[in-house]
């Protein structure tokens, strides 16, 4: 999307209506605050990228009629997060090693980083930059992978390239691996079960947080003869955010 997008700064579950992808890993905040840069995204070449496809566009809260909150449409899409990492080089290795993601575009001080059609994360150089792990700010970005075959190539992806996992778990409604960036922000790869899938109460969905079948999903991703590439329909599934105040972040 072009300049002056207006930015969508709550967790979009791809349709979950409740709930979030808790774990048990030791909480570990990255050191950086989301960033929406300025003037714009990292164009390429010095141009303004076009607006998005209707089909991304953003589209208004629908109007509840029975007194709730205004709610976003299930088609609503996270755009690209951004980061301030103080050792640029070394971070953006290992979102293209270890995740997978191609530089999209390059400017003196920014990468981005997305699939081949899609910006997903954007780090900005801060080489000044303190490390804050309990400040307000990023908990983890998630990128929503595919399907399981998917998830499956990066898990050994992350094996071979030796990467520090901080968990991997099965929330029922989706399968997920925990690990952090060279700066320390959280990072979470994880694929949707389908919805028919979905462990059902009387009262809805229900989410839990059990030990990822590690060995299931490797072989699910088969034997790939190249190193993993996050594949088109990747997306930033969500973001969890770290606050001081819930009620008033609420």
């Amino acid at each position: 999307a072009g300049c002056g997008e207006r930015r969508v700064v709550l967790e979009v579950e791809r349709g979950l209506e409740h709930g979030y992808h808790s774990t048990s890993r030791p909480r570990t905040p990255g050191s950086n605050k989301p960033l929406t840069p300025s003037p714009c995204r990292l164009p390429r070449d010095g141009a303004t990228r076009p607006a998005p496809p209707p089909a991304l566009a953003l589209r208004p809260m629908s109007e509840p009629t029975n007194g709730a909150a205004p709610r976003l449409p299930d088609s609503t899409l996270l755009g690209a997060v951004y980061l301030r990492v103080r050792d640029l080089p070394a971070t953006t290795g290992f979102y293209r090693e270890v995740l997978g993601l191609e530089v999209r575009a390059e400017r003196d001080g920014g990468v981005m980083l997305g699939t081949p059609t899609r910006d997903l994360v954007g780090l900005i150089a801060a080489p000044e930059g303190a490390s804050a792990p309990r400040a307000p700010g990023l908990y983890h970005l998630a990128l929503l992978l595919p399907d399981r075959a998917a998830l499956g190539r990066f898990l050994k992806q992350a094996v071979r390239t030796r990467a520090k996992l901080q968990g991997a778990s099965d929330h029922g409604v989706s399968e997920a691996v925990y690990l952090s960036d060279p700066e320390g922000n959280g990072v979470e790869v994880y694929r949707d079960r389908p919805r028919d899938e979905w462990p059902l109460t009387d009262t809805g969905v229900d989410m839990f947080t059990s030990p990822l079948d590690g060995r299931s999903v490797i072989d699910a991703g088969g034997l790939p003869s190249e190193p993993f590439r996050a594949p088109p329909g990747t997306l930033l599934g969500h973001v969890h955010l770290q606050v001081s105040d819930l009620e008033r972040a609420r």
